[in-house]
């Protein structure tokens, strides 16, 4: 779900979204990369599991036009529409992982399973809050237009950051935190503080995650 809409979602796919056959390749594009996931390479068995990625893609297809259709009915409400359209979908996955489990079905191995929420972290640090925050400063064009600036290295920053909390207090993660402030600094020292407040919160928030759900 992270990398169908973030990475993979450009802003041309955000505008087809307001048509029809731009939702259905976005909802496309959701099978697809769940598919590729599950099948190709965690190996899982195609022919009887293959109704959880359908179902999830199709949920996420009806979802995106319910959000069509408040955003036409209430055009001002960005953010709330945002959070709620974020929620509903991880949700769904949460309930259709539920109904797999129910299924009695074979298990992800904890071998495939011990790189998966680390992808997802990065993938959490880097375009989902970059997208996140954008959507929260839309009204105020000068931090948008911050944003958008200093997105790409702050990304980088906030990745870098959490392989950093991930190798832990040796010199190689030193000099890996040394990295990422480094481009906050170099980057964003106009607007240091906050800046670099708040991506540290993501990158503290996702890595603290990760060890709870370790």
């Amino acid at each position: 779900h992270f990398v169908a809409d973030y990475p993979l979602q450009s802003d041309g796919m955000v505008k087809a979204k307001k048509t029809l056959p731009g939702l259905l390749l976005h909802g496309t594009v959701h099978l697809v990369v769940s598919s590729v996931l599950l099948f190709a390479v965690l190996g899982l068995d195609a022919g009887r599991l293959w109704p959880y990625p359908a179902a999830v893609a199709l949920i996420h297809l009806v979802i995106d036009v319910l959000k069509n259709l408040a955003s036409k009915r209430w055009p001002s409400w960005i953010v709330g529409s945002y959070l709620v359209d974020q929620a509903l979908h991880v949700t769904t996955i949460l309930g259709v992982a539920w109904w797999y489990e129910q299924g009695d079905l074979e298990a992800l191995s904890k071998q495939h399973a011990s790189w998966i929420l680390p992808a997802i972290a990065f993938v959490v640090v880097t375009h989902f809050a970059w997208i996140t925050e954008k959507i929260c400063v839309l009204t105020d064009k000068q931090r948008l237009v911050r944003t958008l600036e200093t997105g790409f290295v702050r990304m980088v920053s906030r990745a870098v950051l959490l392989g950093a909390l991930l190798i832990g207090a040796t010199p190689w993660g030193a000099l890996t935190l040394l990295c990422g402030l480094f481009y906050h600094v170099y980057d964003t020292r106009d607007h240091l503080p906050r800046v670099l407040a708040l991506d540290s919160a993501w990158v503290i928030g996702v890595f603290l995650f990760l060890r709870l759900a370790g």
